[in-house]
Formats: C-alpha cells, structure tokens, sequence
C-alpha cells in the first residue's frame, strides 16, 4: 500500500512502507529515482517494463509473466555505457531537483585563538651559533659565557616575538568584534559585503540590493535552459534504456524547480551568514527580447520569507515548487511556458516597476 501524489507536470512522489520514490517523465518514459535502484520504465501499450539503470533484471507487469528461471542476454558494452550515461543523467537531473535541501551552518561570532609561545629551545640554538662563531674550542671559558648569553637572548627574544602576537592577535579580535557587532546590528555596509561574498560561488548569479532594518532585498537570474539538460532518460519499446531530448513540458519544469531551488537556497545563506537579518525579499530576473546591445530586464519571480518559517521548514522530501509556495508570506511566479517562467506584469504589480527600471539603467 502506498500513496502517489502529482507535484508538476511530469513530477509525481510515491510513498510506501518501502521508502520514497520520484518518478520524472511521462508515463512512456519515465526515470525513477529514490529508495531501491535508480531506474527508467515505460509504460507504452498494455505492458510496462521496468529496468534498473544500475544492473539486474527487468520486471514485468501485465499479461503472462516469464520463467525466473530462463537465462538473459548479456548486454553488448554499447547497452552498458548507454546505461550508464541514462543512470548519470538521471543522477544529475535527482540533483537538480534538490538544490533547496542544501543546509548551512549558521554564522556564529568569530574567536581567534591565542598565539603559542614561541620554541624558546630553537632560539637559544640559533643564538648559541651566533655567540660561539669564531670563538676556539679550547676556549672553555669563553664558549661557557656564549653559551650563557644564548640563553638569555632566547628568552628575551621569545617574550618579545610571544608579545607581538598577543597585541597583534588583540587588535584583530577586536576588530573581529566590532564586525560582529555591526552584522548583528544589520549595517547595511557590512551586511551588503558579506552577501556578496557568500553568494559569489552561487550556481545562478544573486546579489543584495539593500537593507532596511532586519529586511534585505536581494536580486537573482532566473534559471534559463542552458542551466538544465537538453536530454531526459528513457526506454526504447523494448525497455532498453535510452537518452533523448528533453521535451519543452519537461524542460519548464526543471527551469522552474532549479529558479525555486536556488531562490530558497540563496535565502537560506542569506539568513545563515547573516544572523541579524529575519525577513528576505528575492526578486529573480532575466534579459528580455529585447535587441542587443541594450536589453531590459524583466521580473519573472517575486517572493518574500521569514527566517523563523524557512527555518522551521525541513522536509527532505519536498519539491522546490511546493517547499517555496509553502513557506513564503508572498510569492508571485510567472507561468511556466516555452523556455522558462513567462514575466510578471508590472502594471498588475506596480511595486516592480521602480526596481526594474533602476536595474535597466545599470550599465
């Protein structure tokens, strides 16, 4: 027994005593991904085939079973690689539809540890080479006062270099707390640097706009299709595994869910390395048609979260399209339509209008 729910066009979660599992693709070719094995099925005709990607037998479901017995055809190296490249594929695209579960460690006051003391036995050597050169070796008197002066100059020499790194680690703790103190404190300065620096490793481009308060307003690039694969894992009518090209019905909807996936994930850092900040506005965007060399902009997401809901959040399971719908105070997403979310209408939504004409002004 079990339930089977429908997320988005060609999305559909089944979930039973044996685990989880996401089926991706139409009925025909589908790519499931989950509990058990990675595997693609079709479900043409009155039989539906199923054929795990990472090896064993294919099951099959209508009419007459066969023997388990018979023996099967041992697969050319060709089928292997093709099976492999469809498992990768489908590993990829699993991947994809789970940017959003990323966590990450809240920020937490930085402490520098204090410096060791410097190898006072090494000093009083280095000296002791210093102190004796030239000085005879039948000289007992005068090595036996080298010898004494090289401890003494090793011990005044690591109190001096231990000294130097006390203050040095004192001034840069206390500028270390001031910092601190202004994150916590929301300076739009110090706030506005350390957004940029988290997101600057971020799959889909994002920036801060501006701060007000615990509020930031942050700016993002929608997902486009060279973001996503131009091909979808499948089966032949012979439930061979295959790859092909992706269909526009399955192309929107990965466009869709990695522009949500990555729009949570930016908000989730927002509020991990910034632990001042508790409400998050995103606004995602992309070029219009427009003619090159001067293309607008043009908002196709707009959504804002608290920290405290986005926090509570955490269903390892959960598409990006419900788990953003879910947690957000306002939320408004273009359609979704041939390559990609379709543009909000600013004059529905007149608060877009001063925004993205700012932004079209950038150079």
């Amino acid at each position: 027994m079990g339930i089977s729910i429908r997320l988005a066009p060609g999305v559909r979660v089944r979930a039973s005593s044996r685990g989880i599992r996401t089926s991706l693709g139409p009925r025909a070719a589908r790519v499931h991904v989950g509990s058990g094995r990675t595997g693609v099925s079709t479900g043409a005709g009155p039989v539906t085939l199923y054929g795990s990607l990472g090896g064993g037998g294919t099951r099959r479901s209508g009419g007459r079973g066969q023997s388990a017995a018979q023996p099967q055809p041992r697969p050319s190296p060709a089928a292997d690689r093709k099976a492999q490249d469809a498992a990768d594929l489908a590993i990829h695209i699993e991947g994809l539809l789970k940017l959003h579960r990323r966590r990450f460690a809240p920020a937490s006051k930085p402490q520098l540890r204090q410096p060791e003391r410097p190898d006072e036995e090494a000093l009083r050597l280095k000296f002791l080479e210093q102190e004796i050169a030239g000085v005879g070796r039948f000289r007992v008197k005068a090595r036996a006062a080298a010898k004494e002066r090289a401890v003494v100059l090793a011990a005044e020499a690591a109190e001096r270099q231990y000294r130097l790194s006390l203050d040095w680690v004192s001034a840069r703790q206390r500028e270390l707390d001031r910092m601190w103190e202004l994150l916590l404190g929301n300076d739009e300065q110090t706030v506005m640097s350390t957004l940029e620096e988290a997101f600057d490793d971020n799959d889909l481009a994002a920036a801060p706009l501006g701060v007000s308060g615990d509020h930031v307003y942050l700016a993002m690039v929608a997902a486009g299709v060279e973001d996503v694969p131009d091909r979808w894992p499948g089966t032949t009518a012979a439930g061979n595994p295959s790859i092909r090209k992706i269909t526009r019905q399955q192309q929107d909807m990965l466009i869709t869910a990695v522009t949500l996936g990555n729009v949570l994930l930016t908000v989730q850092e927002a509020f991990a390395v910034c632990p001042g900040v508790n409400t998050a506005t995103v606004v995602v965007l992309r070029e219009t048609a427009d003619a090159p060399p001067d293309p607008g902009v043009e908002a196709v997401l707009v959504g804002r979260w608290q920290r405290g809901e986005l926090t509570r959040w955490w269903d390892p399971d959960e598409d990006a399209i419900s788990a953003a719908s879910r947690t957000a105070d306002d939320l408004i997403v273009g359609e979704a339509g041939t390559g990609g979310l379709k543009p909000i209408d600013v004059f529905d939504h007149p608060e877009l209008a001063d925004l993205l004409a700012a932004v079209d002004r950038q150079p």
